[in-house]
């Protein structure tokens, strides 16, 4: 499944506030109860979590995270190597545990993680 029909596929969940959607960065909010038909949709697009909620983030789970910010142990992060590009997905519950935000990249593998980090990131989507 390409990047944009995996975004195709999220888009038919209900989310609270969907924040941002372009053809490489989708970011969204979902309530809580609605999350087991995401993590669905991402496992079938992604494989399994490479850093599930609930272990520390190690090897290719630190690399490909740091330029987001970094994933932390309550957090879930999906990575697939795919030809010349990376996708991830990332999952940050709230506070509030009523609420989870998903933010699904896809960038050329020498993007943020080799060029510059979260600024390489902005540039990617802004082009600046």
């Amino acid at each position: 499944m390409s990047f944009q029909r995996l975004i195709g596929e999220i888009k038919k969940i209900k989310f609270q506030e969907v924040r941002t959607s372009n053809e490489t960065y989708f970011e969204a909010v979902i309530p809580k109860g609605d999350l087991q038909t995401l993590e669905k949709t991402l496992t079938r697009h992604f494989g399994p979590p490479i850093k599930p909620a609930g272990v520390f983030a190690e090897g290719d789970a630190n690399r490909y995270s740091r330029p987001y910010g970094g994933v932390r142990y309550e957090q879930t992060m999906y990575l697939l190597k795919a030809g010349g590009s990376l996708e991830f997905a990332f999952l940050w519950p709230w506070g509030c545990g009523t609420l989870v935000t998903l933010k699904a990249i896809s960038q050329e593998s020498g993007g943020p993680v080799s060029d510059g980090g979260f600024g390489g990131f902005l540039r990617s989507l802004f082009g600046k």
